[in-house]
């Protein structure tokens, strides 16, 4: 990717679909979610997460607040709202996060996570390519691109991953 360019995907990444605004809902039920085994090293995040699969989801609610704080990095804040079920917020953020660190493709990883969550297949394929192009070895990103073409894509490019 040249510096400075934004692959096409991106610019419809600011309008949210309905799917995304759909799963949005006002919820106040907490839910850590199993991240990527060893993809993520946000020690604040994982402290938040213990605390909710050992059955402290009240604690883990609070915890998840205190990281979605202005001045917290975009990557922690997009994974804090969306342990509290808060699609559009974590979609804002991973936005930012997206700008704040282009060359990451684990931001691109996570934010395709978030699509293949909202039944957005094409839309996380898209960013599972753009973390491949950054970092061709991502497992992460082969395993992410692998799952979204196998829920609707091209027989053709699934084997490819």
């Amino acid at each position: 990717m040249q510096t400075g360019s934004k692959p096409s995907s991106i610019l419809a990444r600011p309008v949210l679909t309905a799917a995304l605004l759909a799963s949005s809902v006002l919820s106040t039920s907490t839910f850590a979610r199993e991240h990527l085994y060893g993809a993520l090293d946000y020690e604040p995040l994982q402290a938040c997460d213990t605390l909710f699969w050992s059955g402290q989801s009240q604690e883990a609610g609070r915890c998840y607040i205190l990281l979605n704080t202005p001045g917290q990095d975009a990557r922690l804040r997009a994974e804090a709202l969306w342990a509290q079920g808060d699609m559009q917020g974590a979609n804002t953020q991973f936005q930012q996060a997206f700008n704040d660190y282009p060359d990451d493709p684990m931001v691109r990883v996570r934010w395709g996570e978030l699509f293949m969550e909202t039944f957005q297949y094409q839309e996380a394929y898209n960013l599972f390519s753009e973390a491949l192009a950054l970092d061709e070895n991502n497992a992460w990103a082969h395993i992410g691109a692998a799952a979204s073409l196998a829920e609707g894509g091209d027989p053709e490019v699934l084997n490819q991953h």
